[in-house]
């Protein structure tokens, strides 16, 4: 009888052992899939952010507005406001994105967000050989199509400097633009 209490006594020991660590690794266990319950949380809304960027890059007005932005936040935190204009009219009636008022030569220079992304996507997204040949012609086209733009509008015998810049807002498009 004594052996058999004895080993009665035991098993519950054991038991209750079993039973706290069974709580102590099912309260781990919560905290972890909370943490990850969180995680999700914070990559869901990091796909909406990036779902938002997207459909904003996907529309060339929005894009160009973010561009005109990025150029503005730029200009404004490093320039004296007296040596930069944002939408100055031209003798022509254009409107470069940013004028820089810099002493003659070379005088006012206009800058210009341009983002062409199109082609670029498909140049990323290609998967042939063929594909990306055409994209680069299609990518590299679009970028000589905004400059000759530039140069048309923004450069003004007199008025502007021989030169204007054009503003990338993308670090990626200008990568492939600068290889």
């Amino acid at each position: 009888n004594y052996r058999l209490d004895n080993l009665s006594s035991q098993v519950n020991e054991s038991l209750n052992l079993n039973s706290n660590k069974t709580s102590e690794s099912l309260g781990e266990l919560k905290k972890h899939l909370s943490k990850i319950d969180e995680a999700q949380k914070n990559i869901y809304e990091i796909s909406n952010d990036i779902t938002s960027l997207q459909n904003i890059l996907s529309n060339k007005q929005a894009r160009g507005a973010y561009g005109e932005v990025q150029l503005n936040d730029i200009i404004s935190n490093i320039l004296p406001p007296t040596t930069y204009s944002f939408q100055h009219m031209l003798s022509n009636g254009t409107k470069p994105d940013c004028i820089l008022k810099l002493p003659n030569p070379p005088g006012m220079i206009a800058v210009d967000a341009k983002f062409p992304l199109e082609n670029f996507q498909n140049l990323k997204n290609s998967n042939t050989e063929d594909q990306k040949n055409k994209a680069i012609r299609l990518f590299a086209s679009d970028v000589l199509t905004h400059i000759k733009s530039i140069k048309e509008k923004y450069i003004i015998p007199g008025e502007t400097a021989e030169s204007a810049i054009m503003f990338i807002p993308s670090e990626s498009v200008y990568s492939e633009i600068y290889t």
